[in-house]
């Protein structure tokens, strides 16, 4: 998946799970459970176009996953709420954390440099020629 796929998948978990939360039946906390997924979503879906912002983005949405990823799944659970939907929920923030995880590992590859094949070749001549310099048997 592209890094623009990655954050799109993100901002829209994070937007449904403001619109799950925002539905009845409503719990004492849900209007910051409501400001936190909307400034998540919004993170996620302004760091498509600034790349500044992906690291940041990639970084809250794997806290974010996992805190309602188990928040939820907790919930869902050991029956604490009468919301239906608690699980699918908790499904859905932990494909963010994962998502969030590929996201942040594709950044950093694209970061790497790269050696060329030269560089590699000569590095591996130098490698196995003290190797055999150093081998007492030759």
């Amino acid at each position: 998946m592209s890094r623009a796929q990655l954050l799109w998948l993100q901002s829209w978990i994070a937007l449904s799970g403001s619109v799950f939360w925002y539905l009845p039946p409503k719990l004492p906390y849900t209007w910051a459970v409501l400001g936190v997924s909307l400034a998540w979503s919004l993170l996620c879906l302004v760091s498509i176009w600034v790349e500044e912002l992906e690291d940041w983005s990639y970084r809250l949405s794997s806290f974010l996953g996992f805190l309602f990823c188990t928040i939820e799944g907790i919930l869902g659970l050991v029956g604490a709420t009468t919301k239906s939907g608690v699980l699918v929920m908790a499904t859905l923030h932990g494909l963010t954390f994962l998502l969030s995880l590929a996201g942040r590992y594709q950044s950093r590859v694209r970061r790497r440099p790269r050696r060329s094949f030269e560089e590699l070749a000569e590095l591996a001549i130098a490698d196995a020629q003290a190797r055999k310099s150093s081998d007492p048997t030759s």
